[in-house]
């Protein structure tokens, strides 16, 4: 329970709580169904501006083509020419930035997603939702081709039952299913998939349907295996493929030359993974592949491509396949290119963070290593990349290998970065460090057969804030009002310094009713923070000869540093400390006429003027 009442009075209380919870709730949601109705009035209105922009541009587009047809470009001047080419130019441009904006858009559902789900908005409204279903999108398929892998090897080598063998088939038939169904709503989503990527999908879920269906007999038998076996192959190259796409994918977005969304990657677009110089064909790159396995990795995308075709043979000619040593030595061979896709790797081991000075050089260091290889590899690609703290996004500021190296133009980096590199390691060193600097900076070691793998450390940039300055208040303070005393100041520091108040050298700390502490930070634009803080302290007749100061604590490079500020002393105001009256006459002298003498003791602040009266008794 939340909580246990144990009283009338309690439960009382609780429910009056619960009732301005309740009530606080319902204005909530009034205001979530204003702003859904809101929200709805917009999708429907930039849908239909869309839908008229598109409309009108696709006969803007039909009138400049019987312009051009009727007037010949003999008859066209130049200008008139070069506006037709900026016209039809945007309106391609145009045309791609409809297609992410409707991406985020309601729409109506396809033909197989309306047999299926039915009239069911699945659009999501936000990148980071898109971006989450594509990647469980993609994990569901690598978990299910595992277990597709281990039920076909089970079936083709150990059991031989046609129960088993139709869980396997059943198997097959909802998870092509499913992946048709994730990817028509991946397509209503704005993924570009490709149609050959969908439609060998629906190919699969037919062949699985018939090897569900069909009865148990000669035929069946002698099919049985080679489907099985095929399987068993198409589950490898599927693995291989799934790695293959999600690193040539991770690489281009980050380079942001391929949408969020992309599942497939054209097999020649492999050099642009690395963003490397337009002489640099995907012919090049694959002659640098030394082993039949390693071009059977580099290829995995192709091999599904053509899966279609290489399937043909299996029904039509089984007796071509028929051996099952032949079999045997393919799926040798698939697996030798998984394991040595898979064993080769790269080490990369970088520090968690840098911490340098403003101004200062920031030297960052990336060590790497290759593993499991049996020659190290003779051309190794390394890329910098720098991206925000906790943010997904990134960009390049350098690429090097064996024959060039360049520094990105048009970065924040371009003339300020120098970067070394050998055999064992690269080194990033930046000129002048600024706050703008505190990122993270990713080292990408590409040793093409030999693995890939990258490191990141965090860059931290410090300045020290200005020595803190402190001030009293100028009147007295009473004793037993809690006021501000006192307030101190520090200015230009970077990260954001923090403030620590001292009575008689004492730390004070915080006490409900007592010492108080209000701190207001704020941060210019050029990124340092100044810190004032106000002592609110309830002043006691002890404080009259306290000193009172105050000391900044700030982050330097591997350290934490301190500066205290000078002392100050307050005025406080307290009453009369009566200490009592003596009647009498002074030694030596004579009493006059009834007068007598007094003598009165005590302290008091401010001090204040004595008057004495007599009072004669009856």
């Amino acid at each position: 329970m939340l909580f246990s009442p144990t009283s009338l009075t309690e439960c009382v209380r609780e429910w009056e709580d619960l009732e301005k919870n309740y009530q606080q709730i319902q204005d909530t949601h009034r205001l979530y169904k204003q702003k859904l109705e809101e929200v709805t009035k917009l999708q429907n209105s930039c849908t239909s501006a869309i839908s008229r922009q598109k409309k009108k541009l696709k006969e803007l587009t039909v009138s400049l083509r019987e312009c051009k047809e009727n007037h010949p470009n003999p008859k066209l001047s130049a200008e008139e020419l070069e506006a037709i080419g900026e016209i039809e130019k945007s309106t391609k441009e145009r045309t791609n930035s409809f297609f992410e904006m409707e991406a985020f858009l309601p729409k109506k559902n396809g033909l197989y997603l309306s047999l299926v789900l039915g009239n069911v908005n699945v659009t999501l409204l936000n990148k980071q939702a898109k971006f989450a279903y594509k990647d469980e999108y993609e994990k569901f398929k690598l978990v299910v081709t595992v277990i597709l892998f281990i039920v076909s090897f089970t079936c083709r080598f150990l059991f031989s039952y046609r129960a088993l063998d139709a869980l396997f088939y059943f198997l097959l038939v909802w998870y092509y299913c499913t992946l048709t169904i994730r990817e028509s709503i991946l397509i209503t989503n704005g993924s570009r998939i490709k149609g050959w990527w969908v439609f060998h999908h629906y190919v699969s879920t037919f062949l699985s349907g018939v090897m569900l269906t069909w009865p148990e007999g000669v035929l069946y038998q002698m099919f049985r295996n080679q489907f099985i076996s095929y399987s068993l192959y198409q589950s490898f190259v599927q693995f291989l493929q799934y790695y293959y796409q999600s690193g040539c994918l991770y690489r281009l977005r980050t380079l942001g030359e391929r949408h969020t969304m992309d599942l497939t990657v054209d097999e020649c677009r492999y050099a642009n993974v690395t963003a490397l110089p337009e002489e640099m064909k995907c012919r090049r790159m694959l002659g640098k592949f030394n082993s039949v396995w390693t071009e059977l990795c580099f290829l995995s995308n192709s091999l599904l491509r053509v899966k279609l075709l290489a399937v043909s043979p299996l029904f039509i000619c089984p007796g071509l396949f028929g051996s099952s040593r032949i079999m045997s030595a393919l799926l040798f061979v698939c697996l030798q290119a998984l394991l040595c896709c898979a064993w080769a790797k790269v080490e990369v081991t970088m520090h968690d963070s840098t911490e340098v000075y403003l101004s200062d050089v920031a030297p960052i260091s990336c060590q790497y290593s290759f593993t499991d290889v049996d020659t190290e590899p003779s051309d190794v690609i390394i890329q910098w990349f720098v991206g925000g703290v906790g943010s997904s996004s990134r960009s390049r500021i350098f690429y090097g290998d064996d024959s060039q190296t360049m520094v990105d133009e048009n970065t924040d980096y371009s003339g300020r970065i120098q970067v070394t590199s050998d055999k064992q390691a690269s080194r990033l060193v930046i000129q002048e460090a600024r706050l703008t600097d505190e990122k993270e900076f990713f080292c990408q070691i590409n040793g093409m057969v030999a693995g890939s793998a990258e490191g990141k450390t965090q860059l931290r940039v410090f300045a020290p804030p200005q020595a803190p300055v402190i001030e009293g208040v100028l009147t007295g303070i009473s004793v037993n009002q809690r006021r501000a005393v006192a307030s101190c100041e520090t200015l230009n520091g970077f990260p954001k310094p923090n403030i620590t108040w001292y009575r008689n050298n004492t730390p004070l700390v915080t006490t409900p009713g007592h010492v108080n502490v209000l701190m207001l930070g704020t941060r210019d634009s050029g990124g340092f923070y100044s810190v004032q803080s106000t002592l609110m302290y309830k002043v006691l007749k002890e404080d009259k000869d306290a000193l009172f100061s105050c000391e900044v604590s700030f982050f330097v490079p591997g350290a934490i540093r301190t500066v205290e500020s000078s002392s100050i002393n307050i005025t406080v105001h307290y009453p009369t400390t009566y200490g009592g009256a003596v009647e009498g006459v002074a030694p030596g002298t004579r009493q006059r006429g009834g007068h007598r003498g007094a003598t009165l003791s005590g302290r008091w602040q401010p001090p204040s003027f004595l008057h004495f009266q007599q009072r004669t008794r009856a």
